[in-house]
């Protein structure tokens, strides 16, 4: 499904979702980083320092000296080779196995059940967030009170499609990870729906659309480079609140949703038909049953001038100039 969308106008309203719950957006924002792996931890710079060691004979330091690795790595090959000699030397190295898979099991379990239900909360926050203003904190635990065994299932099925696809060649697992970049967003609408729809509704939504969201993507890349010169104080407090909520109004940009009144949108396209082939997920919330598909026939006006509520004669920056890098698309 093309469906002909801005870049400029997306971020624009993700912007002022965002802008409106302030605190909130980055809390959950935070949330999101942490449990994706967006916090590292702090370097350890612990070594065999020894304060004589730097000291040339005449007491005065002598820098080239600071750290003294040749002794670490004489004691590591004589261990190294003890080891390897020791008669108990398989046990070791099956012992190391085990824990290794056994670690591996429990990072895949705790992907599965923990951290992908609680990233489908956090979108279903901003989700919401951007179709009707409300800021519910409450929406993160979604996932464990609505269906949570589907929710898992279609979620690590997600996850290990677009795995098994990364492992053939990189570009098809990205552009698979487009294709399905929408399922999260789907469950939080539709927690009992199949796994085999919830991928065919994600397909139909960003058929046309993979590259103008790659685009979108890289619109941030600024603001990102930008972030790095603050030590990622600018990426939690700015950055991923906003980058959140703009993807969330791109999910209710391509479902064909109205904007919130509040965004001075008068006037919608009229979007109509069945483009999911599905009566049984039409309706307004996309899931009614009505003839008109998977969209409610509202589909949202992205070449529209805003209205600003405080000056109505203002349109939209449609130039996308919120940052120094993005060019207008």
């Amino acid at each position: 499904m093309n469906v002909n969308w801005s870049i400029p106008q997306v971020k624009l309203r993700g912007n002022a979702t965002f802008r409106q719950g302030y605190w909130k957006c980055v809390l959950v924002a935070f949330i999101i980083a942490v449990i994706s792996g967006g916090v590292s931890s702090v370097p350890n710079f612990s070594g065999n320092y020894n304060i004589n060691s730097i000291k040339d004979e005449n007491g005065n330091f002598n820098f080239s000296a600071v750290y003294d690795s040749s002794s670490d790595a004489e004691a590591i090959e004589d261990l190294a080779e003890e080891i390897a000699n020791s008669p108990s030397f398989g046990v070791i190295m099956g012992t190391i196995l085990v824990i290794m898979i056994v670690g591996l099991i429990i990072s895949i379990a705790l992907t599965v059940f923990l951290i992908a239900p609680l990233k489908v909360g956090c979108m279903k926050f901003f989700k919401d967030a951007g179709r009707t203003r409300q800021y519910e904190l409450g929406s993160i635990g979604f996932s464990f009170s609505k269906n949570y065994m589907n929710i898992v299932k279609i979620m690590f099925m997600y996850l290990l499609r677009v795995f098994l696809w990364s492992l053939l060649l990189i570009i098809p697992g990205i552009i698979k990870s487009y294709e399905y970049r929408m399922i999260p967003y789907i469950i939080s609408d539709n927690p009992e729906i199949s796994t085999e729809e919830a991928f065919r509704i994600s397909k139909e939504m960003m058929t046309g659309n993979k590259w103008h969201t790659f685009l979108f993507d890289l619109s941030f890349l600024g603001w990102i480079i930008l972030s790095l010169f603050t030590c990622g104080i600018l990426l939690i407090f700015y950055v991923d609140p906003y980058i959140a909520a703009s993807e969330a109004e791109l999910y209710l940009t391509l479902k064909g949703e109205p904007a919130p009144s509040d965004m001075g949108y008068t006037g919608y396209n009229n979007y109509s038909g069945d483009p999911f082939t599905n009566g049984s997920y039409g309706g307004n919330n996309g899931y009614s049953g009505s003839s008109t598909g998977y969209m409610d026939g509202n589909y949202r006006e992205l070449n529209q001038d805003v209205k600003t509520p405080d000056n109505a004669s203002a349109p939209a920056d449609k130039t996308g100039n919120d940052n120094p890098f993005n060019t207008p698309y």
